[in-house]
């Protein structure tokens, strides 16, 4: 964080201002999805859920996941979720990521292993999880004032 803050003050005006209101847009979208990862996991009666990398950069609109966005979407997420690990397919290539309300057991995430096989061994150590796949960003904000409203939603 400290690294982020001493960057982000030496910028010029014009690209702080420009970063600021990327971050801020980004942490917008970040917790309309942890509205909706939360509900989702309240419905499934799950702990913990699981997005894929496909579901989640689609809804986040990149290609790939810097380190620093990641940083930024556990910290918009913490209130819904404190607990998340992202995976990785190789040392750049991100994976899915688990958001969790309760810790991890110990030791789930050791080895390589495909999501299924991951969901059913965490919870065998009893934390139950459940993988989301993510709509688009205006479905998710419908089902959202849908849910808000007590009306039924299609999703």
């Amino acid at each position: 964080m400290a690294s982020w803050l001493a960057t982000f003050n030496k910028l010029p005006r014009r690209k702080l201002r420009t970063l600021t209101i990327y971050r801020d847009a980004c942490r917008r979208s970040h917790r309309v999805l942890g509205t909706y990862l939360a509900l989702k996991a309240w419905g499934k009666r799950v702990d913990c859920v699981v997005v894929d990398r496909h579901s989640l950069f689609e809804y986040l609109g990149i290609k790939a996941m810097r380190g620093q966005r990641l940083k930024w979407l556990e910290t918009d997420l913490k209130d819904f979720f404190p607990f998340t690990k992202a995976l990785y397919r190789s040392p750049l290539a991100h994976g899915s990521t688990y958001f969790s309300r309760l810790p991890f057991p110990k030791q789930v995430f050791d080895g390589k292993m495909y999501d299924q096989e991951r969901i059913e061994h965490i919870q065998a150590a009893g934390l139950r999880t459940a993988p989301i796949t993510l709509p688009t960003e205006s479905r998710m904000i419908t089902f959202l004032v849908s849910a808000a409203a007590g009306m039924k939603s299609s999703r």
